[in-house]
Parts: structure tokens; sequence; C-alpha cells
């Protein structure tokens, strides 16, 4: 039987705890691994989304997919909240999506994901906890998704990041990103322990991390810590998002809304 987990911070409930996820999230890329890009330029651009807290049919949607597909962006980010928490939610947020984006989509799970069940979300999206890479003419770039609904990585999901950071020398530009903020931004819950967000911020400064981008407070924030770039986008359920332009020296970014 799986353990529930309730963090200390009242985030809210999950039916499989962070190192059952993991494990599942591992198990699926070894089986389906993340999209590796190919881009014929060594600068580019992606888009940058969360919350999205889909329920029925919502009235951003077709406003966000013709911007989306008319986009030179490469690919685009889910940042988490995809939907609002009831299974129904899901099969309806699922099906709008898959068959509305039609560039390459990258997904992460939230907290309202996990409401009813990891299974839920797991069932649709797959895994939470991968990496994968965009190859340009010259370079390559490593991005990093990772799994905080519940705003821990647990033991399995931070060894594994040390282990993808430990081959960073490799690439050009890193970047990772996830649904709960790694900074405190107001809010009551979703945001990690002080002694974890120690680990990981330094974790990322040593490793050179260039940026990391979260979602959860709709609210959005840009701060940098050491060497390292934090974002957070709104809500995109509000129109907000981000635009992510990578260039052969630097990687931007600015917050944008739907027109």
């Amino acid at each position: 039987m799986s353990s529930c987990e309730y963090d200390l911070i009242r985030f809210g409930w999950t039916d499989y705890s962070v190192d059952e996820r993991f494990n599942d999230s591992k198990a699926y890329n070894e089986t389906h691994p993340a999209q590796c890009l190919e881009v014929d330029s060594d600068e580019y651009s992606f888009i940058a989304t969360s919350d999205y807290h889909l329920h029925q049919e919502e009235v951003f949607l077709p406003q966000l997919f013709c911007y989306i597909n008319s986009s030179e962006s490469k690919f685009i980010i889910l940042n988490g909240d995809i939907y609002n928490s009831k299974e129904e939610f899901a099969d309806y947020a699922f099906s709008a999506l898959s068959e509305g984006i039609k560039i390459p989509a990258y997904y992460t799970c939230g907290n309202h994901d996990q409401y009813f069940g990891w299974n839920v979300y797991f069932s649709r999206w797959g895994s939470s906890t991968y990496s994968f890479t965009v190859t340009t003419p010259n370079y390559k770039d490593l991005y990093i998704a990772l799994e905080t609904g519940s705003s821990t990585l647990g033991a399995g999901q931070y060894n594994w990041l040390k282990e993808v950071l430990s081959g960073r020398e490799e690439y050009r530009y890193c970047i990772v990103f996830t649904h709960s903020n790694f900074t405190y931004q107001g809010l009551a819950n979703g945001t990690f322990t002080q002694e974890e967000t120690v680990v990981l911020l330094d974790l990322f400064a040593q490793k050179d991390v260039n940026l990391v981008i979260s979602g959860h407070s709709h609210i959005e924030n840009d701060k940098t810590i050491e060497t390292v770039r934090y974002v957070t986008t709104s809500a995109i359920k509000d129109g907000h998002y981000g635009i992510c332009n990578v260039g052969k020296s630097e990687v931007g970014f600015e917050f944008e809304t739907l027109k």
C-alpha cells in the first residue's frame, strides 16, 4: 500500500511519497525518454507557462494555442497545476492540450495535479522528473525537469539531480524547471524548507545552472542569487507566461501577457 505524504506547511495530501513518485518517473524514463531536440540556429526561444488549472472549456485556450502555434518558439514548458484536481478535469486537460499544442511540450506535476492521486497525472503525462537536450549547430544545452508537487525533492530525486549535473561541463547552458518556488514569495504553502533551499541553491550555483523557472505562486518574480537567475511565471489562466531567449552568449527571459 502506498504511503501518504503531507508536508508541514499544509501544502496538500499526496497518495504517493516523493520518493515513490520519483521511482515511477525514473522507470518511465527508461522506456519513454524525453524528446531531445535539434534546432538550426545557435539562438532560439521557448515558451514557459504554469498554472493552467483547467476544469472546463477555458476561454484562454484558443488564444494561447493560436499564439503557441504561430510563434517561432521551439517548444513549450507547462510547469505544473495543469488541471484543477479532479480526474475528469485531467481528462479534459489532456485532450485539450494534446490536440491544441503543435510544438514539443514538456510537463511537470504541480500540487493541484496530485490532490486526487499521483496516478491521475502519471497515467496521462508520465514522468515529471527527466532531462533532455537541445542541440544547435555548435552547442548543446541541458534541460532538467524536477517534480516538486509537495515542495521537496526527496533523497532519490536529489541524488539523481546531482548525477545529471555532474556532466554539466558538456553543455553550453543548463536550465531547470519545476512547479514549486525555491525562494519565498509571500505564500504560506508550497515553498521548500529553509534547509533544503540552502542545499539546492548551493548546488545550482556550484554547477553553473543558468536559469531556474518555477510557477505556483501566481506572482511574477525575478531574482538572481549568486550567478543563478530564478524566475517565476504568473498563471497562464490569467494570461501570463514567459519567453526564454537562448542566445549565443547568454540566456534571457521576459515576462509576457496574452494579447
